[in-house]
C-alpha cells in the first residue's frame, strides 16, 4: 500500500477525473493542487485487484480537490494497471458539498463489483504544501521527491 500511496502522491501535484449533481467530462488529465487556487480535498485508494480484464492487476484511486473559495471542487477516478499505466475513468466537477459522499459511494460500489477494499485519506486540513507533507507522512506515504 505504501507504493501505492506514493504514486497517488504524485498525482496530487500533477494534473487529476464524477459525482451525484456534478458536471461530468471526458476523462481528461488530473487536476493540479497549487494550494493558492487548489487544495486537496479527500483521496481513496483500493487494494489490488485481478479480473478477466486485467488478470495482471489494477488499482483504483479517488482523487477529490477544492477550490480556494472550499466552493467547488474536482473528483477524479484513476484506474493503475499493473504495468503502471493511468486511466482517467471519471473527471467531475461540482459543488463541494456532495464530494465527500460521492466519493465514498464510488469506492462502496467498486468494492462490491470488484472485491477491493478502499483506505481513505484526509486532506481537508492541508492548506500548505508542508501541511500536505506532514500528513501524508503520517500517512506513511514518500514525498521526498515531491516538490511544491
Amino acid at each position: 500500500m505504501r507504493v501505492i500511496a506514493a504514486l497517488l502522491t504524485m498525482f496530487a501535484f500533477q494534473a487529476y477525473a464524477s459525482p451525484a449533481g456534478v458536471a461530468t467530462e471526458a476523462p481528461s488529465a488530473l487536476p493540479t493542487i497549487d494550494f493558492t487556487t487548489t487544495f486537496p480535498w479527500i483521496m481513496w485508494v483500493s487494494s489490488e485487484g485481478h479480473d478477466n480484464e486485467y488478470p495482471a492487476g489494477f488499482v483504483y484511486k479517488i482523487l477529490t480537490v477544492r477550490n480556494a473559495d472550499w466552493t467547488n471542487g474536482e473528483l477524479v477516478l484513476v484506474r493503475q494497471l499493473h504495468d503502471g499505466s493511468k486511466v482517467v475513468a471519471i473527471h467531475a466537477k461540482g459543488t463541494l458539498k456532495g464530494f465527500d459522499g460521492a466519493g465514498q459511494s464510488i469506492a462502496d460500489k467498486f468494492s462490491a463489483m470488484f472485491h477491493i477494499t478502499f483506505q481513505r485519506f484526509d486532506f481537508r486540513d492541508s492548506h500548505t504544501f508542508e501541511e500536505f507533507r506532514e500528513e501524508a507522512q503520517k500517512n506513511g506515504w514518500s514525498v521526498s521527491d515531491i516538490s511544491p
